[in-house]
């Protein structure tokens, strides 16, 4: 998918809540890490918010680490 703001190709992955640490992107066919904090950064995933609780959901979403914007796929 192209970036709508930069035209760049954006990234595919999904947003899922950390109950610790908050929000995370995570690249398309990887596995959420066992050290959050350092297993994040390794496999290109980006920390997006604060701590939410204690569920865990997810969301598909495409970012483009260009311009820093992301699309939600639904």
């Amino acid at each position: 998918m192209k970036c709508p703001f930069c035209g760049e190709e954006m990234e595919s992955g999904m947003i899922i809540t950390m109950r610790d640490i908050g929000f995370a992107w995570i690249p398309e066919g990887k596995k959420l890490p066992l050290v959050p904090l350092v297993g994040l950064k390794k496999m290109g995933g980006m920390l997006l918010g604060e701590s939410t609780g204690f569920t865990r959901a997810k969301l598909d979403f495409n970012i483009c680490k260009k311009c820093n914007k992301g699309i939600s796929s639904l």
